[in-house]
């Protein structure tokens, strides 16, 4: 791999997962939950809705896990 394709490669890498600290911070209000369900949901794939987002322990360490990665 070529230097610039590596740094290619961690800019990109970085901006994906840049991307999921506003998802998970959203998701700490009720209105705006429905994106970091569904990315729960797939990162323990299969796509089955069984997650639950909805208990108030799940929405504190999405606020922890939305900080960290958005800052």
């Amino acid at each position: 791999m070529t230097h610039n394709a590596h740094k290619a490669y961690l800019k990109i890498t970085a901006l994906v997962i840049g991307s999921f600290g506003p998802i998970f911070f959203l998701g700490t209000m009720l209105p705006t939950s429905e994106p970091a369900r569904w990315t729960l949901d797939l990162l323990s794939l299969p796509l089955d809705g069984v997650q639950n987002y909805e208990a108030p322990t799940t929405r504190f360490l999405s606020a922890l896990t939305g900080g960290f990665l958005f800052g």
